[in-house]
């Protein structure tokens, strides 16, 4: 089934998958799935949230300065099913010459711009409450009009910055649809993506095994002692 962006592919990933989750992150010394239907649903409350509590819409771009930890494609996700544009920065000159209306990351650790009407942190429990704020909104009316309007966004629409390049939901679909073309979906299969793989070919295999309804990936952090065997570990130009 071909599909024209990012959102038309993972709204049809959230609804056809046949694995036991999504993602996998570390709990102690094991790794826990993460269902489709949870990384739905939360990607869904964190764009409500956005929406209604940051006024956040097509057009305006949101920052993201944090580790590849599993609240990174919850968020991403969120961005571009309401319209909006990620913007990915490791240190203030990704900042530069850019206007978000939203950061997601630690206070102090950037030189935050002016335009930012809103600082999300993880340590300060400002993520949480966004969190909060989306389940008392999620209700099944606001998440089918979110639906709705993901499947809206059309492809010309700059899905991303990177490092100073845009790039619209048309370009990351023929990126992703490359990936699949090297690597078919298989049941059973985990990709191993490591916090500091932030850049666009990690994240097009990540995106690629969220919509085919089959892949796994292993987020974040290892514990100690972790077993990793059978795990995919991806290069960085996305290859095996």
């Amino acid at each position: 089934m071909s599909h024209d962006t990012v959102n038309q592919l993972l709204l049809h990933g959230a609804q056809h998958h046949d694995r036991d989750g999504v993602f996998m992150q570390a709990e102690g010394d094991r790794w826990a799935a993460v269902p489709d239907w949870r990384a739905d649903r939360h990607s869904i409350r964190i764009a409500l949230a956005l929406r209604e509590r940051l006024d956040v819409g097509p057009g305006d771009v949101v920052a993201m300065s944090m580790p590849l930890r599993l609240e990174w494609p919850l968020i991403e996700r969120a961005i571009w099913g309401l319209g909006a544009t990620s913007l990915p920065v490791r240190d203030s000159g990704g900042l530069v010459g850019t206007a978000p209306s939203v950061f997601f990351g630690e206070r102090g650790a950037l030189d935050i711009p002016d335009s930012v009407r809103a600082v999300v942190s993880f340590s300060d429990g400002s993520f949480e409450k966004l969190m909060d704020d989306g389940g008392v909104l999620d209700t099944p009316e606001r998440a089918t009009h979110f639906r709705a309007l993901a499947k809206e966004v059309p492809p010309e629409a700059i899905a991303s910055i990177d490092e100073g390049r845009e790039s619209t939901h048309a370009t990351w679909m023929v990126s992703i649809e490359r990936f699949q073309e090297q690597h078919p979906p298989e049941k059973g299969r985990t990709y191993r993506l490591g916090p500091e793989r932030t850049d666009v070919a990690s994240r097009v295999a990540l995106y690629a095994g969220w919509g085919d309804g089959l892949t796994r990936t292993a987020l974040g952090p290892e514990a100690t002692g972790l077993h990793t065997e059978g795990f995919v570990t991806l290069s960085q130009d996305g290859g095996v």
